[in-house]
């Protein structure tokens, strides 16, 4: 990592230098370690980093330095925050060389911190390697099978003595001591256990209990958390570690059942072993749909914590509730769930204990959280929405919170966008504009900007944002982009909410944006850029997998160097691959569902009516389905040798549900 910073950094001087002749001649200057450097050199450099804050070289070489400091500490809690971070602060700065660090970095975040824990690489591999490609060398002079073997248990085992010396060279030994005959002896008996074995067979065996080896420090070291919905801040719902499942094992699945004290019309997230009640364990984490946040085993199903907030008894068995799916802190200590009575709350990993509570409406019997909480670096992002039957008065809203204090830094308001801070619904004369998407708020990782679609309201290009699909600031100050269909007004008179999902971040400058009038919009950001109106403007319209309203959140995997879509309705399941910048339709079924879920080249798509499909991602073949009972938005997440799936309908007003958990029998407790 190191290494690749210093190429940013001189890939910065080389870029600053067309601009700034006095960056000539210092490359050896950034690159080398400041400690090492004497006289002129170190003036040089210490006369660039005065001017810190206007020369970009210079905040280059300061983020190396910093990255290279974290990497001194051995706690993996305490790195996983300060490279959480560093990728933050790199990527809303103007060091473009060092954002590609910062991608890097985030896409291989679980191994460094598995090396972190462990300091193991596989450079004692290719040690051993090394060792034996030495021994063929040195057996040149050597005419028999059997001493080759022996040569190699001779260096490979660091036996005393030995000199590595070629037949008729006099070994560096006192003949007269016998050490030559002790080595010969230890030699044999190290080798006879392996009598027999060709010295292929032998080479494999160790090579590969070397890298079981490997493989078992880094399996301990660490393990996989899915934080948010999605996995990831621009909800991408694409595992791309392993999981422990391929679709050999589908058939040894066993399943659990665990009985939920409220219905989880949403996904789970989960935390690898974290201390929760003094031991370590796996632990599941949801919010029903009045407010009880619960911790549960993974293993056994156990119930270890439980929040209830104190409204639970005034909205238990209303229509008054939440579809919000929570979200862990990056250091694994906290985890921040919404209810109904219109508040977020930070919560204890460890035992459920509550450390603040925020209200983001002033009216949470009109306003309603149905989307999941987001956490991009400091900052909680929450969003608001209407109940069923759009009863107003009501505003959609994106609320900014310090996750820290609690405090409640931003209000961006869909309707009346002028003004800031939480609005009593019916001061504004404007109502609806709901943000209800499943990925509810979605975040671009490189610079923090929020994405959100809004549903039915009022639209004037100026403060009135209905069914449109906006991008803020990280902090929710600033709008930067927008766009609404040419026929908006037309989608407003016909209840067909653009934000009845979360927008889709697709890379390369690309997004799509479903809606329940049946299309799928491919957009690019440089179009919709700015403050002025943006009606029309899509490079392209797909229909949604049925033609029917997409009330779900599409899944992308970034395979073989490709961009695949996935997206279910009501009626269908459909998969696109991004092709020169358009979307190509790759298969599509008549089986609908819920967010689909990728992981290890297996799409996973919940139906409500009841049963888990699962297909080949790549063709759509169906390869199983697992049975399950009926739901509504509910959504699995797979992880860590497990596919985790609550059931049921929060439009039930039940106060108890299930979570289905299934793994293999070698996990089940």
């Amino acid at each position: 990592m190191i290494a690749h910073a210093s190429e940013a950094i001189d890939k910065m001087r080389r870029m600053e230098q067309k601009s700034d002749p006095a960056l000539k001649g210092l490359r050896w200057a950034l690159l080398k370690d400041r400690g090492k450097l004497r006289g002129v050199r170190r003036a040089e450099l210490d006369e660039l980093l005065t001017h810190m804050t206007t020369k970009r070289t210079a905040r280059a070489w300061q983020y190396r330095e910093q990255l290279r400091e974290i990497l001194t500490r051995k706690q993996p809690n305490i790195v996983r925050a300060l490279l959480r971070q560093w990728c933050t602060n790199v990527s809303h700065s103007k060091v473009h060389p060092m954002k590609d660090v910062a991608r890097m970095i985030r896409s291989h975040f679980e191994g460094i911190l598995a090396w972190v824990s462990s300091r193991q690489t596989k450079g004692f591999l290719e040690a051993i390697n090394g060792l034996f490609q030495a021994a063929k060398r040195k057996a040149r002079g050597y005419g028999r099978f059997r001493t080759i073997r022996t040569v190699i248990f001779l260096i490979a085992g660091k036996l005393q003595g030995y000199s590595g010396q070629r037949r008729g060279a006099r070994p560096d030994l006192d003949p007269s001591a016998g050490q030559w005959r002790l080595l010969r002896r230890e030699a044999e008996e190290v080798r006879q256990p392996h009598r027999g074995m060709s010295m292929r067979r032998l080479t494999i065996a160790l090579l590969l209990g070397a890298s079981m080896a490997v493989a078992t420090a880094a399996q301990s070291a660490s393990g996989q958390d899915w934080r948010m919905f999605g996995g990831d801040v621009q909800s991408s719902s694409a595992n791309t570690q392993s999981t422990g499942i391929s679709a050999a094992d589908l058939s040894q699945l066993r399943r659990r059942q665990v009985r939920l004290d409220g219905v989880v019309d949403a996904s789970a997230i989960y935390l690898h072993g974290v201390e929760v009640r003094g031991a370590r364990r796996d632990v599941i984490f949801v919010t029903t749909t009045y407010g009880k946040t619960l911790a549960l085993d993974a293993d056994r199903g156990e119930l270890l914590w439980e929040y209830t907030p104190a409204s639970y008894r005034n909205v238990a068995g209303t229509a008054q509730l939440t579809n919000s799916t929570p979200v862990a802190d990056s250091d694994r200590q906290f985890i921040y769930a919404a209810s109904p009575d219109g508040y977020i709350q930070k919560l204890s990993v460890g035992d459920g204990h509550l450390l603040w509570r925020t209200a983001i409406t002033l009216s949470p019997q009109r306003e309603k959280i149905a989307s999941p909480l987001k956490l991009f670096g400091d900052h909680v992002i929450a969003v608001s929405s209407g109940y069923i039957g759009d009863a107003p008065p009501y505003q959609g809203h994106v609320a900014i919170l310090d996750g820290g204090s609690g405090k409640l830094l931003h209000v961006w308001n869909s309707l009346c966008s002028d003004r800031a801070g939480l609005l009593q619904p019916d001061s504004c004369p404007q109502a609806q504009s709901a943000i209800w998407g499943r990925g509810g708020a979605v975040i671009d990782p490189d610079d923090g900007h929020i994405f959100i679609a809004t549903g039915n309201g009022d639209w004037d290009g100026r403060t009135d944002w209905g069914d449109a699909l906006i991008e803020l600031n990280a902090d929710a100050t600033q709008m930067l982009g927008n766009y609404t269909p040419a026929n908006t007004r037309e989608l407003n008179d016909l209840d067909l909410d653009l934000g009845s999902t979360s927008p889709v971040l697709l890379g390369g400058g690309l997004l799509a944006q479903g809606g329940k009038d049946g299309k799928i919009r491919l957009l690019s950001l440089e179009a919709i850029a700015g403050t002025t109106a943006h009606e029309d403007h899509e490079l392209q319209t797909v229909a949604t997998p049925s033609g029917t309203d997409l009330f779900t959140q599409p899944a992308v995997w970034r395979h073989d160097g490709q961009t695949w879509m996935f997206a279910a309705d009501n009626g269908g399941t459909a998969a696109w691959e991004l092709e020169h910048g358009m979307l190509k339709e790759q298969w599509h079924n008549r089986s609908g569902g819920t967010s689909p879920f990728e992981a290890g080249g297996l799409l996973f798509v919940y139906a409500p009516a009841g049963g888990l499909n699962i297909y080949e991602a790549a063709s759509g073949k169906r390869i199983s389905t697992l049975p399950c009972g009926r739901g509504h938005w509910n959504s699995p997440i797979v992880v860590d040798g497990r596919i985790i799936l609550p059931e049921g309908n929060a439009n039930r007003r039940s106060i108890s549900g299930v979570l289905d958990i299934w793994s293999l029998p070698s996990q089940v407790q």
